[in-house]
């Protein structure tokens, strides 16, 4: 009997919030099961973008509790409940939104009583890339407040698996923008590159150089560039000191053939960099 009551009385660590204009509640849960599944990685994003959407995803929510009246019409019933465009956020202290995932033409196929007053929803949904299975655990880490000190991402996720930190940060910043606040003039970043070891440890490398630990900067070479024309921590041209860049030169080796021809990821990155008139300095 403690559990039913201890499970029906846990805060919600996920809620569900329409996404239009008005953000409308339409309920909080404890946990999402079959929703943080994929292992993509970032050089497969560039190289292999075909254009074609993602699968639509199939997930429950554990522990859901409806704020809207309404959705309890899916409870035993053949017709799913259509909620439209919905925001899947992630819950923090005072069960507070410290980011979110947007879901296009979200359904309700149903609602079955867990025994604890609240139920399990059966959800579907279009997203634009599908959610890493380690992000769930990164977002834990995230609820009491973003890292304090840099290179948690290298201490908690080995070479091959980081996109979890990138996909966290990018979702986290429209609700946690982490630009760090300059002095007039600071136009030289430090970045560390000892844990440089493939394409989305640089982009976690970078967003903790420009805006501090647990910071954005791109979170795939397109929105690299577009941080790079300024708005996110720092503007104009600015000075990159790469400190132990040679670890980066080893690994981000690998070569992809464009229109303009073979480059390594090495050079698209100094390309980018170049390109926005910033300067470059390899330690």
């Amino acid at each position: 009997m403690n559990d039913v009551i201890d499970a029906a009385q846990a805060p919600n660590r996920f809620a569900l919030t329409t996404a239009a204009d008005t953000e409308i509640p339409l309920g909080g849960f404890r946990d999402v099961k079959g929703f943080f599944a994929a292992q993509d990685d970032a050089y497969a994003d560039f190289e292999d973008a075909t254009g074609e959407p993602e699968p639509r995803m199939s997930f429950t929510a554990t522990g859901f509790r409806p704020a809207d009246p309404s959705l309890l019409s899916a409870e035993g019933s053949a017709n799913p409940v259509e909620l439209g465009d919905v925001y899947l956020e992630i819950l923090g202290g005072g069960e507070s939104p410290i980011g979110d995932y947007w879901v296009g033409a979200m359904t309700l196929e149903g609602l079955t009583p867990d025994g604890t007053g609240t139920f399990d929803a059966s959800l579907t949904g279009w997203l634009t890339s599908r959610p890493d299975r380690d992000a769930g655990r990164l977002w834990d880490l995230w609820r009491s407040g973003p890292p304090s000190e840099k290179n948690v991402w290298a201490l908690e996720l080995p070479p091959g698996r980081r996109e979890a930190w990138v996909e966290v940060i990018s979702h986290c910043m429209p609700k946690n923008p982490r630009a760090t606040r300059r002095d007039p003039g600071d136009d030289v970043v430090v970045m560390d590159g000892r844990y440089i070891t493939d394409l989305a440890s640089f982009f976690c490398a970078v967003g903790e150089a420009v805006n501090g630990p647990g910071g954005y900067f791109g979170s795939s070479l397109m929105g690299f560039t577009d941080c790079l024309r300024g708005g996110w921590g720092i503007d104009g041209p600015f000075t990159l000191v790469w400190e132990d860049s040679t670890t980066a030169q080893n690994w981000l080796a690998r070569r992809v053939e464009r229109d303009t021809g073979s480059e390594s990821y090495m050079e698209m990155i100094l390309g980018c960099l170049r390109h926005a008139g910033n300067t470059v300095v390899l330690d």
